[in-house]
């Protein structure tokens, strides 16, 4: 499987993943294969895309879109 299959694809989304896209989906993929507790939560899930932004005092975070239609967590 590649990080690939975790970037869900729409009529509005970019045909490429931009690196920080692809470095989240691969992190997600990580945890679904590595974490035993995680596997189920995390094989549904797709992201739409993810984007670094500039926050104050020169501070980076990473905007996670996960499409509104993914399936609810397990409780």
């Amino acid at each position: 499987m590649s990080a690939q299959t975790k970037i869900l694809r729409t009529a509005n989304t970019p045909t490429t993943s931009n690196e920080t896209g692809l470095m989240v989906a691969q992190a997600i993929l990580d945890l679904e294969t590595n974490v035993p507790n995680l596997t189920a939560e995390l094989r549904p899930l797709q992201i739409s895309a993810a984007w670094e932004v500039k926050i104050k005092s020169g501070r980076k975070a990473i905007v996670i879109f996960v499409h509104h239609g993914a399936p609810p967590t397990a409780v």
